[in-house]
This record gives C-alpha cells, structure tokens and sequence, in this order.
C-alpha cells in the first residue's frame, strides 16, 4: 500500500509569517522570504511592485496590506478583488499605525470612514485585519478600543484583530497582551510585528544591551507559547534592519544577506515533518522540537533521532502516566 509512503515536503506552521520591504537593503526580499520557511509574507505594501512579480515567492502566501488612508481607492479596491478571485489572496491588512504621526496618521473617525468603505466594497469573501496600533492600549479612549467602538456601533466588519508588540525579552510581556486582546473582542490576533526593544541606545546599535545569543534564547521561549495559544492565529517577527538601534540584535537576515543565527532559528522552527513536534527532522543540526510532555513522551517512537527542548515540560502532567524510555540512542539537547 502507498497509504505509509512519507512526504519529503515538510510543512510549514501556518502560524508563521514576515513582514519583508521589497526594497530591504540586506538580501533579496524574495531570497529573504523563501529562506525563511513561512507560510505567508506581507511587504507593507497593497501589491508586489509589477517588475517583482516573476520573483514572487511561490511557496507563501502574500497578504495585501492597505498601509494607509490614501491607498483605499476604487481602482486598489478593484485589483484586490480581482485577486481574491482569482484564488492569490484571502486576507486584507487594514492601516499601519494609524495612531502616529509617522505611522499611518489617521483618526479614528477619518478610518471608521474608510473600513466602512471597505467591508462595503471589498468581497465579502476577504478576511479582515484591522489596522494595527503600536502597542495594543486596551485604556478607555485608546485609539483601538475607540475604533472598535466604532466597529461594533457601525456594525462593521473585522475578523482578525493585529498588534505590534515591542518589550524587553521577558515572554509575558508579549503573551499577556495578545490574551488580553483575544479576550476583550473574541477576535484572533495576529502579530504583524513583535521583537525585543533596548530604548536605551541613544541611536547607536553597538549600545544596544541585548546580544543575539539573548534574543535566540528569547524566541526559543516565546515562539512555541504563540504555537501553542489558541489566541494567535499568525505572527511575523520583525526583521530589523542594522539602522535600527533599538531592535538590530532581532535581524533576522545579516547585513550580507545570509541568515543570521536568529534568522537561521525562525527559519527551522515551526517546520516540521512530523505533527508529534513543532519543528525540526530529527537531524543533528535541525533536532525535533519538543514543547511540552506529550510531545516528549512520543520520543520513544524515534530512539534514533534528535531532540530539543524549547520549553520547560513537566511530565507529571501526562496521563496516563510518563514511564520510562527503555533504550534511546539519539540525543537530547545534544547529550546521548
């Protein structure tokens, strides 16, 4: 029977994605996007520029993002349509920072304006993301719950709820956050944006306090928790740029255009041959993930293989009962 043949293609974590300017100066946005193994991309831009188009990646889904106020127009509204149609695109980013003068810089009536028009024009069949602030303020009169105010009393459309999310490296201080969204609107997130932020460096990247070592071990902490919470439907790291002081030990693509040691860690993970684990083949250099005590109970199945822990796990947790492995002849955190 054919019904046991594996397939060589791992799949992706439909979870996650990367923001990619096509006019990125380190790498090629198209090289940068396919090394990375995500499932989806967006640019910040509504279209691939016409001269990208052949260059496309063809293995991750692009999402349109309308950036700003200006970019509804009938004629953009138009081609989204188009695409959808034509199957290339199911999802719609709505305004970038809308809240800031250098972000999008719209009020929250001005925008109400412009989603009407669009959850009036746009296929129905479209998901909607809302526009995403630069930190998702929950207070009363906070730019997002005003516009969602509006939302609800317009009776308007939004499926996905977006956030950026810039904190010092402790997992909290990002989960919190996106459960606190989920739980207010019932809406699930996407994180168009995330990454750990020194305000400290005076613009100067080498005062920046974060190693990459100390960002690698951050998303080995935080990326399997967003796996694993059902208030996350997608998330894209942000892949900062060497100008930016503040956030250049995130980069995930080197000033060379090769894959930083971050890159090369959100490229691996999250891919998988094996639904047992959230990532990895079981290699030397790409062990399975393990987040947590089902998954490490599976070990047993492959004896011969390679493993990583990426979360603490506790196996008292197991029912039934965590017993022994008998005979295990692979690695785990590189120890036999």
């Amino acid at each position: 029977e054919s019904g046991f043949l594996k397939s060589s293609v791992s799949s992706i974590s439909s979870k996650k994605g990367i923001g990619m300017s096509t006019s990125t100066q380190n790498g090629v946005w198209w090289q940068n996007v396919n090394n990375l193994n995500t499932s989806w991309y967006y640019t910040w831009g509504t279209f691939i520029p016409d001269n990208q188009q052949a260059n496309a990646p063809q293995g991750s889904e692009f999402v349109p993002m309308l950036w700003g106020g200006s970019s509804v127009t009938d004629a953009n509204i138009a081609r989204l349509n188009t695409l959808y149609q034509e199957g290339k695109i199911k999802y719609v980013l709505g305004f970038n920072e809308p809240e800031l003068k250098e972000g999008a810089n719209m009020t929250v009536e001005v925008t109400l304006d412009k989603w009407e028009y669009l959850c009036n024009n746009l296929n129905p069949g479209i998901k909607l993301v809302s526009p995403v602030t630069s930190y998702p303020s929950l207070r009363d009169g906070s730019w997002m719950v005003s516009f969602m105010d509006g939302v609800q009393e317009r009776n308007l459309r939004v499926d996905y709820v977006a956030v950026h999310i810039y904190q010092p490296n402790t997992a909290t201080l990002f989960t919190n956050p996106i459960q606190n969204v989920y739980d207010r609107w019932g809406k699930k997130v996407w994180i168009t944006e995330f990454g750990v932020r020194d305000e400290n460096t005076g613009g100067n990247p080498a005062n920046n306090r974060y190693t990459r070592e100390q960002i690698l071990s951050f998303m080995q902490t935080l990326l399997p928790q967003l796996e694993s919470m059902e208030a996350v439907d997608r998330y894209a790291w942000f892949n900062a740029s060497p100008t930016m002081a503040g956030l250049w030990p995130c980069g995930l693509i080197d000033t060379d255009g090769s894959l930083t040691i971050n890159g090369e860690y959100y490229s691996n993970f999250g891919l998988t041959e094996d639904d047992n684990f959230v990532g990895g083949d079981g290699s030397v250099n790409n062990p399975y993930l393990v987040s947590n005590a089902s998954q490490f109970s599976k070990i047993r199945e492959y004896t011969n293989m390679n493993f990583k822990l990426v979360s603490d796990i506790n196996l008292s947790t197991l029912v039934p009962a965590f017993t022994a492995i008998p005979s295990f002849s692979g690695t785990i955190d590189g120890d036999n």
